[in-house]
């Protein structure tokens, strides 16, 4: 009897010591939702300050808040594309002097982010003026470079990105249209089934773009540099009566003449 009666005593207190283990861990995940919701409060108020200092700790305070909690993630997107669109805009003395740097290091956090939290939000910077700003991912906490920045479905109607550095950029289906694209950077972005009417590329660097499903009617080409028929022929054939401006000798190659009739499917290399 004694012993069963130790049985019984051990399971009561192995039971008590898992109850006890189990309110402890709900009351850390409370303290640390609640330490969560103060410094998110605190970030989203320095934006809001005049100082481009506090601004800049506000910004990088909610990419801290992106890495220890991913299900803010969503909000953190939502906030810094209001803050890039509120504040990038177009200088009436100097409408060409880059990027202001609370505008950059904002634009740099949603670039760098981990785009497989992002849940419904979307990087939304339509309007934006971003000339000459710097989009090219950096490197990770171990030192290694990152491909290009991550802006997969993002809204850039009408963003000003003269100048830009999209190298690398993952943009399938990012909205494009009617944005500034001039003297921007982008050899290697990934561009499947983005929209591009009506955008301005002139001068542009499209060595290696993947273009596959691309919508370019309207879209000015004719003084980018390192396009080729090859990645051409792959974007969705442009309607006849929106079709996009060409360099001269590409308009002239029989396989683009064939694309821009729209004759035969135009199926993603392999």
């Amino acid at each position: 009897m004694a012993a069963v009666a130790a049985l019984l005593f051990t399971g009561v207190s192995v039971q008590q010591a898992n109850g006890e283990l189990d309110n402890r861990r709900k009351e850390l995940e409370i303290a640390q939702e609640g330490q969560v919701t103060e410094r998110f409060t605190t970030a989203v108020g320095q934006l809001g300050d005049k100082s481009p200092d506090v601004q800049l700790g506000g910004i990088y305070g909610l990419q801290r808040i992106m890495k220890d909690s991913p299900r803010d993630q969503p909000a953190v997107i939502d906030i810094l594309s209001a803050f890039v669109r509120t504040h990038a805009v177009k200088s009436k003395t100097h409408p060409r002097v880059g990027a202001p740097a609370d505008v950059q290091a904002a634009v740099s956090v949603l670039v760098n982010r981990d785009e497989r939290e992002d849940g419904p939000a979307r990087v939304d910077l339509g309007g934006a003026v971003l000339s000459a700003a710097n989009l090219h991912r950096t490197v990770d906490e171990r030192g290694v470079p990152l491909a290009g920045a991550v802006l997969n479905a993002a809204n850039l109607f009408g963003a000003d990105l003269w100048e830009a550095d999209l190298a690398g950029a993952k943009m399938g289906g990012v909205d494009l249209r009617h944005a500034d694209l001039r003297e921007a950077d982008l050899h290697g972005a990934y561009l499947e089934t983005a929209v591009l009417g009506s955008a301005d590329l002139t001068g542009a660097n499209l060595d290696g773009a993947f273009l596959v499903g691309a919508d370019l009617g309207g879209t000015d080409l004719r003084e980018t540099t390192g396009l080729t028929v090859e990645a051409l022929i792959w974007a969705d054939p442009p309607e006849k009566d929106y079709p996009p401006d060409l360099p001269p000798k590409l308009a002239k190659d029989p396989r683009v003449k064939k694309w821009l009739a729209g004759k035969g499917p135009q199926p993603a290399p392999a």
